[in-house]
């Protein structure tokens, strides 16, 4: 105990702060979680929860607006912008083929054949020989339909089969639906 007379504005402020102490460290538990790092944590895992939701719901209207896809919907002209490469598609005997369009809407060479797999649905895999003198891709091709509209997907690779476990591939290409089909495959060349 300090006697009265020895009470200095010093002696003063350490017992407020040691009151103070004491009073943060009777806070009872219920309190605790709401502060300090279990707080974040808690803040963290319903940012995560949140953003599984979400991404469950943007998945189910995904798959909602691909299923309505077929491998019918692949008939017509496709174009690809960053590869300079035009493509008329249409069934040839019990696949599809890819025509090549040159210059001015010129029909070219039959460049791209596709088989459809029974188990796939809107998805084919082919070959793609996009120079006479170049060895042709194995190619994978898939629709999908997004935000501007219905796109094929191609990816591919040199080689007899496509590896689907692959990271990357050497031909990548979007192409978008441009029109319908003005060249068959079976159509004379000149």
């Amino acid at each position: 105990m300090i006697p009265v007379g020895r009470i200095t504005e010093e002696t003063m402020m350490k017992a407020l702060t040691r009151a103070r102490l004491t009073e943060r460290a009777r806070v009872s538990d219920r309190e605790a979680v709401r502060c300090g790092p279990v707080r974040s944590k808690w803040a963290f895992l319903a940012a995560i929860a949140a953003a599984i939701f979400v991404w469950l719901g943007v998945g189910r209207a995904a798959l909602a607006v691909n299923a309505g896809i077929s491998v019918a919907d692949l008939e017509g002209r496709w174009k690809d912008d960053r590869k300079n490469l035009v493509l008329d598609i249409s069934r040839c005997g019990g696949g599809w083929c890819g025509v090549e369009i040159t210059g001015e809407n010129a029909c070219g060479r039959t460049a791209l054949r596709m088989e459809e797999p029974p188990s796939r649905e809107a998805s084919l895999g082919g070959r793609l020989e996009l120079a006479a003198e170049a060895q042709p891709y194995s190619v994978w091709a898939r629709l999908r339909r997004n935000e501007q509209g219905l796109r094929l997907l191609i990816t591919g690779q040199s080689g007899d089969r496509i590896e689907p476990w692959r990271r990357t591939y050497p031909f990548m290409a979007t192409l978008a639906r441009i029109g319908d089909v003005q060249c068959r495959p079976d159509a004379k060349v000149s």
